[in-house]
């Protein structure tokens, strides 16, 4: 039976982080959903009015609120000390999401609602569908995966309609405490951020989250914007740029800025040796040719490249700028192994503009 997920997809993409790139659902096995849900129902408690009613009535807000039918969630609890919640689905179509006991008991209301929404929107943007498979283990791959996390926040926000609520749902996950020991100071709590601004390491690069603190600032970017204040049914396209582009810095700030660096000056490389190829081909390099090199790439790296060419022997020109070449080209793939082929082509069709 196929449910209408329109409304809910469309609402889904409209929010969704400019880091968290759209991909092509690469399989759909709904059999998978299905045998999920089977060892949830013989190991968990499946919510429903009858044994967990307030669970089950604020699920049906989250529902209401993200327009998505709840007959295309299956939702269950499972016994943990861990504030935890999960989301599983082999297709498009249904998806099985899981929170642990513990969650159930300290998250009140709305709160539960941010966490219920942020699993359901990692089914509504299809994040468990790329097909990318984990054990590549890419910094592109990890990138991904933290961007997902700031768009699923967003369907959270949405879900639970208060911004308070969120934040009290993010602090209670972090800490582990219930409302008896917590006051809820967010300016407080977000200001943590900036004591570690120091200590972003390279190793960072393979988390799958970002931090709480993080998501907490990201939200609150996300809050400020028309995107959730305004009209729902009126959101204009691009209204989220300048959100993105904050949360970005942030990113790069306080989470993967060694890995991006490492990433852009990867690709970079590819760039200046296809370019090199490019020139190698077609056997001259003109005062035309190296004001357009210089143009792409600056006057430093013009400067070497004519040294390094001039260092060669004509005879073994070709043989190194190929084995520079396959360097970048391995390097970059390295770090964005799903990404490769479309950031090749992206190179290839830049530099045919600028030097042809």
């Amino acid at each position: 039976m196929r449910h209408d997920l329109g409304k809910a997809r469309l609402l889904a993409e409209s929010v969704r982080f400019s880091g968290d790139q759209v991909r092509q659902s690469a399989f759909s096995d709904p059999s998978q959903t299905r045998e999920f849900a089977n060892l949830n129902y013989q190991n968990g408690l499946r919510i429903s009015t009858e044994t967990t009613p307030r669970a089950a009535s604020q699920l049906d807000i989250v529902f209401g609120r993200l327009d998505i039918p709840s007959s295309v969630v299956e939702a269950f609890v499972f016994p943990s000390s861990d504030i935890v919640a999960d989301c599983f689905s082999g297709s498009a179509s249904e998806c099985v999401i899981r929170f642990s006991s513990q969650l159930i008991e300290r998250l009140e209301g709305d709160e539960f609602c941010f966490v219920a929404g942020h699993e359901i929107g990692h089914f509504l943007l299809e994040h468990g569908l790329s097909g990318e498979k984990q054990g590549e283990l890419s910094p592109g791959y990890f990138m991904r995966l933290r961007s997902q996390e700031i768009s699923a926040d967003r369907l959270g926000l949405i879900a639970c309609g208060s911004l308070e609520s969120a934040m009290q749902a993010l602090m209670k996950t972090v800490s582990g405490l219930s409302d008896y020991h917590l006051k809820f100071d967010v300016g407080t709590f977000i200001a943590q951020l900036k004591r570690s601004s120091a200590k972003v390491q390279e190793e960072q690069w393979s988390t799958s989250h970002p931090s709480l603190v993080f998501r907490s600032r990201a939200l609150l970017w996300f809050s400020m914007s028309e995107h959730f204040i305004g009209d729902s049914s009126k959101y204009p396209i691009g209204c989220l740029d300048d959100v993105d582009r904050h949360i970005t810095r942030d990113l790069e700030r306080f989470v993967d800025g060694p890995v991006r660096r490492r990433m852009e000056q990867a690709r970079k490389d590819l760039s200046i040796w296809t370019a090199v190829m490019d020139i190698v081909d077609a056997g001259s390099f003109t005062r035309q040719d190296q004001g357009k090199f210089a143009e792409m790439f600056g006057e430093d790296t013009l400067r070497q490249l004519k040294q390094f060419l001039s260092s060669l022997g004509k005879d073994e020109i070709e043989e190194v700028v190929c084995g520079k070449l396959q360097m970048a080209r391995e390097n970059l793939q390295e770090m964005i192994p799903a990404g490769f082929a479309n950031e090749l082509e992206t190179i290839r069709q830049r530099i045919t503009e600028k030097l042809h």
